[in-house]
């Protein structure tokens, strides 16, 4: 009975060592990981860009999914402690309008107005969770707020006029990455634009809705260079 029992605590003990030298060699691997390191990001995005604007749902009251529009960015991104990142970001959207049947200028297969936009962004990225011991390929989750300057050249077409417009925005959204390779991560993202304009669809502010709106909807790759400090 005692050699049994004896036994019975040996093998207990020799698990819980075993366990314990093989947790701290994974932990003491992860936190020397390229991960754990202040890492650069240099990554590409496309997806679609939606206008939300006056006249996102003219004539039948509902959004209409043929106001979707290529939307791409690269952007330049580097950590800067465990939950925050710094990007700068250049991207390109399309936006436009299309009619509602019950408009009595147009069709419903008429654009209203078309725009070309180009932004530039300085964005900061709050990791949600940063802080807790994460896997080695995890896949996370993050916060995106930030401002930018934009350039538009609109054409509207129940005004029968164009212009090129200049402005800012206020930037939020959330978006997640995950590790696909040492070298490479993948990531999706909502970015949500709320101009300080009223002219990128030519309306100015006799619309309901005064300040144009705009969302992009994107996937991307990013290319990750290792950091030279490590993050504890």
């Amino acid at each position: 009975m005692k050699s049994r029992l004896f036994t019975l605590l040996f093998m207990l003990l020799l698990s819980n060592l075993i366990y314990g030298q093989e947790h701290y060699q994974w932990r003491r691997t992860y936190l020397r990981s390229a991960e754990n390191t202040n890492y650069t990001l240099f990554g590409l995005n496309t997806g679609f860009s939606t206008y939300t604007g006056s006249y996102a749902s003219i004539g039948n009251g509902s959004y209409n999914p043929k106001n979707m529009n290529l939307a791409i960015s690269g952007y330049y991104q580097k950590r800067f402690s465990r939950s925050l990142h710094f990007r700068i970001q250049v991207g390109y959207m399309g936006l436009s309008a299309v009619g509602g049947e019950s408009h009595e200028s147009i069709s419903s297969e008429n654009d209203i107005f078309t725009s070309s936009l180009f932004q530039i962004a300085p964005i900061l990225i709050y990791d949600i969770g940063a802080g807790r011991f994460q896997k080695k390929s995890p896949t996370t989750f993050y916060l995106l707020m930030g401002t930018s300057v934009f350039r538009s050249a609109s054409v509207n077409y129940l005004t029968v006029e164009d212009g090129v417009d200049t402005g800012g925005t206020l930037i939020l959204g959330i978006g997640f990455r995950r590790n696909i390779s040492r070298k490479l991560k993948f990531n999706m993202e909502i970015q949500s634009n709320l101009s300080s304009s009223e002219q990128i669809d030519l309306t100015g502010s006799s619309q309901k809705i005064t300040t144009d709106t705009f969302t992009t909807i994107t996937v991307g790759i990013a290319y990750s260079i290792t950091g030279k400090k490590f993050i504890r």
